[in-house]
């Protein structure tokens, strides 16, 4: 009756064959150690061999490492083409640059974080747009032009605080 092993008792033996051959046994020597025929030892050999498992194993992890290699490679062209694209325009303002990052999302259909990383601009930047400074309900008391008889509301303010704190003593 014959035994059935498994594929890792297999390529254990394999490796105790090759340790015991490595010491000067012959390979019927180490099949008759092993209890099994020298067709076996052959057969076995040209299927589960370990150096064939490894080199499997090397060149899947190769084939994964150049696909995330491609994968780089088309990003930085991307990236390249996009800087070439706006490297045409003049880009100076914070307005100028939300534009170009505007357009790099429309046009190459990538993230706004994308587009602002190639720009070299924060994000935060690229989504405020401007204020209108002429229009004085939107801008704050320190913009505001509010003056009592030559000083700042801001400073009256401050002052009837302190003159409060002081009499409360």
């Amino acid at each position: 009756m014959s035994k059935r092993r498994s594929v890792d008792q297999i390529r254990r033996l394999l490796r105790e064959a090759d340790a015991t051959c490595a010491k000067g046994l012959t390979v019927a020597d180490v099949c008759r150690k092993l209890g099994i025929a020298e067709n076996t030892y052959y057969r076995w050999r040209q299927q589960h061999d370990p150096a064939q498992g490894d080199d499997s194993r090397r060149v899947r992890a190769l084939e994964t490492e150049v696909e995330r290699l491609k994968l780089l490679v088309a990003e930085l062209l991307l990236d390249k083409k996009m800087l070439q694209d706006v490297a045409k325009k003049k880009v100076v303002t914070a307005c100028q640059q939300r534009a170009a990052a505007d357009y790099l999302v429309r046009t190459y259909k990538v993230s706004q974080r994308r587009a602002s990383r190639v720009l070299g601009r924060a994000r935060s930047t690229l989504r405020y747009g401007a204020r209108d400074r002429t229009d004085e309900s939107t801008a704050g008391p320190c913009h505001q032009e509010n003056w009592s008889a030559g000083i700042p509301v801001s400073a009256i303010v401050r002052i009837h605080a302190r003159l409060e704190k002081g009499a409360g003593r």
